[in-house]
């Protein structure tokens, strides 16, 4: 077949095909050229430029039966390849791109059978791919793109049905994927910058498989996933997430239908949103360490995992919120608790470790807002554990919790009842009152006799079991009805009598809920 072939030769003039059927393949290798080839619309064969200087290509709807190439290149202008088909694929390799503040590669709607391949690409400007497809992948290990204040690549809307690969590229502005549909994006070792802004665009962004995020990924600025939907695994574990005083982790509504590892020396400075996220099996902030003074750390209102592990490196310096989330089981330690924690509607199967009542009642405690229901969950965990001491400690709490907010005779009684009985979560306390009022009465009363009714006989008065038929309301001794006090004995006798129904009642009701327990 024919072909232009040249090596080292300067090229003054416009190449201009456009609109033509081009037989002949273009090779150029070490060549100058003056002006931008003109090949929009046309019908061509492979082009290929190597080692070449040129101020800028177009090939708008062009049809190129074979792949575009430009390695090694220097263009100084844009290439636009807008809406072109390529039957091969789209060569950028180690050339140098320099469109400063505007598009060094317009390539909105190109479909390419093959790849991009541009490992080691410099470019000062924006690649613009957006509602791109390449069915063989998107390659750019290594690549340097600088455009402040804009997008270092437009790829909303691309099509990738394999990977992309951005490992240990480095962005100066906004990587943006909005509503990108890829099967796989790994940012390995990548460095993202526009502080204050985002550094990763990517809401609506559909991964078939895993995003990779590892070897160190570092990121100043926002990243964003809200509404994302990875298939398997989003994996940054060791990343660096930097916005301080804003969001350095959107992924409000973001499903996974996997793991979503934050862990291993992973660092959020700012606010980790995830708002109606939905993890599949388990979100890991193992060893993580976390800042957001002031403000929430973790926004995870609505969250639903199988397993939330929040071991994290030291206590998270700001809040974490889990109001109404549902997780199956919570992995955590009393070393990674942070100062306040938001609890109410927190729904879970299991915490691990379940650690003592007390301990997990200072977990409860660091809520605020009081969340009652808390302690109902937390003792129904304990009961299904068969730690019936632990579940009284968790309820005797929750009646001391909410004392705090009644009025004030109302808070007076309960006072009283946690001093006596304890709310009746604690009978021994119960019974040794009785026993101090037992004593009391009898040697009150063995002072000081009542005098008989009518027709008793005084002698017969035993000061022991008039104040135990006092106490025991329900037992008749013969005593309490032959002898009336009166004075100052008569208000003892009320006191004992009431106070004998209060708590003879709270040790009945401990020993009917202990025979409860054994017979399940």
């Amino acid at each position: 077949m024919p072909g232009v072939r040249l090596a080292g030769a300067r090229i003054a003039g416009v190449i201009d095909v456009s609109d033509g059927e081009v037989a002949a393949t273009l090779d150029l290798e070490g060549c100058f050229i003056d002006s931008p080839p003109d090949f929009d619309g046309a019908s061509c064969r492979k082009i290929r430029l190597v080692g070449c200087s040129l101020p800028g290509f177009t090939a708008k709807q062009a049809d190129v039966r074979g792949s575009l190439r430009f390695e090694s290149c220097a263009v100084s202008g844009c290439i636009v390849v807008r809406n072109a088909r390529l039957a091969g694929s789209l060569h950028l390799t180690g050339s140098r791109l320099g469109c400063a503040g505007g598009q060094a590669l317009s390539a909105g709607g190109i479909t390419a059978s093959g790849a991009l391949y541009a490992g080691g690409l410099l470019v000062e400007g924006n690649l613009r791919l957006i509602v791109g497809t390449f069915n063989g992948g998107v390659f750019l290990d290594g690549a340097r793109l600088s455009h402040p204040d804009g997008d270092t690549i437009t790829g909303d809307g691309i099509t990738v049905r394999s990977v992309v690969d951005l490992s240990r590229t480095v962005h100066d502005g906004t990587l943006s994927l909005r509503g990108a549909h890829v099967g796989s994006l790994t940012l390995e070792g990548a460095t993202l910058r526009n502080p204050g802004g985002y550094a990763l665009h990517a809401d609506h962004l559909e991964v078939a498989t895993y995003l990779h995020g590892t070897g160190g990924l570092a990121a100043d600025g926002e990243i964003c996933l809200n509404d994302a939907h990875i298939g398997t695994i989003l994996d940054l574990k060791g990343a660096r997430l930097r916005n301080p005083g804003g969001t350095c982790l959107n992924a409000i509504g973001i499903r996974v239908d996997a793991v979503m590892n934050c862990c291993r020396d992973f660092e959020g400075t700012g606010k980790i949103e995830l708002y109606h996220a939905r993890i599949g099996h388990r979100l890991c902030f193992k060893r993580a360490r976390l800042s957001n003074p002031g403000g929430l750390v973790i926004w995870g209102e609505q969250l639903q995992t199988r397993e939330l592990m929040l071991q994290t490196a030291g206590p998270a310096n700001g809040t974490i919120d889990l109001r109404d989330a549902r997780i199956g089981v919570l992995h955590d330690e009393p070393a990674s608790w942070p100062a306040t924690l938001l609890l109410a509607g927190f729904d879970y199967g299991t915490l691990d470790p379940p650690l003592t009542g007390r301990r997990r009642l200072d977990w409860l405690e660091r809520d605020p807002s009081g969340n009652l229901p808390g302690y109902e969950q937390l003792g129904a965990m304990y009961r299904g554990l068969g730690q019936g001491e632990r579940v009284r400690t968790v309820q005797l709490a929750r009646q001391r919790r909410r004392r705090q907010s009644l009025p004030r005779v109302p808070r007076a009684w309960g006072y009283l009842q946690d001093w006596t009985v304890g709310y009746g979560y604690r009978p021994a306390r119960a019974a040794a009152c009785l026993l101090v009022l037992w004593a009391i009465g009898a040697v009150v009363f063995g002072l000081h006799h009542p005098p008989p009714a009518d027709g008793a006989d005084p002698r017969t008065f035993q000061p022991v079991i008039y104040t135990l038929g006092l106490l025991l309301p329900v037992v008749d001794f013969q005593q309490e009805d032959t002898f009336t006090p009166q004075g100052a004995q008569s208000w003892l006798a009320f006191v004992l009598i009431a106070a004998g129904w209060i708590l003879t009642t709270t040790v009945a009701a401990s020993i009917v809920r202990a025979l409860r327990r054994e017979g399940e």
